[in-house]
């Protein structure tokens, strides 16, 4: 199995990658909180004139990002439950087509069917006009090995090279304490 050691378009170590990730995760977390301070700026709007989703320019790297992502936690679904995958691409079409470029997926969504539908999708795009996010599932992280066992399987699953946004999904105070304790978050 192919190892992937950066998460991210640019190399990086896979302790650089994990300082990223908990960045990411307390940006979340605080973001809100945070912003309310300095100069009031009125937000920016969801859509452009021409009706597409806006984009933000990310200040740090220079992505540009939709303001609006595409959650793919609640697919359509068939009569057995599984996500119906022409419903789900139309969807998921629709939306690029109109300049949503954020997706967001996660490990147990549909079953954990979710990450391998995507990354079927996304086989049909140029992969750098798209930024995907899936998340870490920490229940499932006993030792610090699981972390490189579970991201490479979900590699695998999506079928690209890379994943722009990786989250630590689920978190709460005791999980944030184990994965502390077990070195996911410190290095």
């Amino acid at each position: 199995m192919k190892t992937h050691k950066s998460i991210f378009s640019t190399p990086m170590t896979r302790a650089e990658a994990l300082r990223s990730m908990v960045a990411g995760v307390a940006a979340g977390a605080f973001g809100i909180a945070c912003s309310g301070g300095g100069e009031k700026r009125a937000p920016a709007p969801l859509a452009s004139e021409g009706g597409r989703v806006s984009l933000k320019r990310n200040h740090r790297n220079g992505d540009e990002v939709s303001m609006l992502g595409f959650g793919c936690m609640r697919f359509p679904v068939n009569a057995e439950g599984k996500i119906d995958e022409a419903e789900a691409e139309k969807l998921l079409k629709k939306a690029i087509a109109e300049g949503v470029n954020y997706l967001d997926t996660a490990y147990p969504y549909h079953g954990g069917e979710s990450e391998t539908f995507v990354g079927k999708v996304l086989k049909q795009y140029d992969r750098s006009s798209l930024y995907l996010a899936t998340k870490l599932p920490v229940w499932n992280v006993k030792v610090l090995e699981d972390v490189d066992r579970i991201f490479n399987h979900q590699i695998q699953k999506l079928q690209t090279d890379y994943i722009d946004f990786y989250l630590m999904h689920a978190m709460n105070k005791e999980r944030w304490d184990e994965m502390l304790a077990l070195g996911v978050v410190k290095r």
